[in-house]
């Protein structure tokens, strides 16, 4: 009985050196990534944008770098929820300009906490907490993407999927209009809102297009985009800013066709927000 003790001992042992030497490994390995997650340490950026997919879709760095010369980067993740969103925004530079796809917020009907989920394949993010087994933090399908982007960067992905009108008449022959309804938490967006400006960043809530099927689905759309606009000082509703079927992938994500519209619209709010009027003297100077 004590030499199995010995033995069982041993193999844990060996288990935990095993797993903390992949941890360090993969560590070193991801480290060298690079996905927006990694280049956010060492990139300067005075712009951010946060969201699920529809942020990934709605902004290319690489495009909207090369057009407006300013410098972005886009946070958001395919999936991302509410919480990854709140996490990550305890982690971006302060004295920034954060643009916010909300719609994670108004489609989620779980509460907000503030958790990194699948962020924590990363280690400049990941939440620190006892673990006995460290390497189950990279079970998750971001990590292979970060090891897809050892040699290239994410920047410069757009998505290049057009919508027919087959397609388009297809998925929305089953949409049943006005059986939805936005849930809108004013007390997270507060809670959002001020955590960042509390550190000198300015947060912007916006929505990105989207086709007008899909809207036709939430009976409070307009009511509810309307009383953030009031709720808060910026909010941009880019929803109809871009109508042509063949500018979307889909009834929710646009493509590349009209990228540089919504680059714009965030391009002037930026301007807007960041150009102070100067005082002028009676005689012009």
């Amino acid at each position: 009985m004590r030499l199995f003790f010995r033995y069982i001992s041993i193999f844990l042992i060996s288990v935990l050196i095993i797993d903390s030497l992949a941890t360090i490994t993969l560590d070193k390995i991801i480290s060298h990534s690079k996905i927006r997650y990694v280049r956010m340490l060492s990139e300067d950026y005075s712009m951010v944008i946060l969201g699920n997919s529809r942020g990934v879709n709605s902004v290319s760095e690489g495009i909207f770098e090369r057009t407006h010369e300013e410098n972005i980067i886009n946070l958001s993740h395919n999936g991302l929820s509410k919480d990854e969103i709140f996490y990550i925004s305890q982690h971006i530079r302060d004295s920034t300009i954060v643009f916010i796809e909300c719609t994670s917020f108004l489609w989620d009907t779980s509460k907000m906490e503030l958790k990194p989920h699948r962020l924590n394949v990363f280690k400049n993010l990941r939440e620190s907490e006892f673990r006995v087994l460290k390497t189950n933090v990279f079970n998750h399908e971001i990590f292979l993407r970060s090891l897809y982007y050892i040699f290239s960067s994410d920047e410069d992905w757009t998505n290049n999927g057009v919508m027919s009108k087959d397609k388009l008449e297809f998925i929305t022959s089953n949409l049943i209009p006005c059986s939805k309804q936005l849930n809108y938490r004013k007390e997270e967006f507060s809670i959002l809102f001020e955590s960042l400006m509390a550190r000198g960043i300015t947060p912007v809530f916006y929505i990105s297009p989207v086709r007008e099927e899909k809207v036709s689905e939430y009976k409070n759309w307009d009511e509810v985009l309307a009383q953030i606009e009031s709720d808060f000082p910026n909010f941009m509703n880019l929803t109809d800013s871009v109508t042509d079927i063949e500018s979307f992938a889909d009834l929710v994500h646009t493509n590349k066709r009209e990228i540089k519209k919504v680059h714009s619209a965030i391009m002037d709010e930026f301007k807007r927000i960041t150009i102070k009027p100067t005082n002028i003297s009676a005689d012009g100077f």
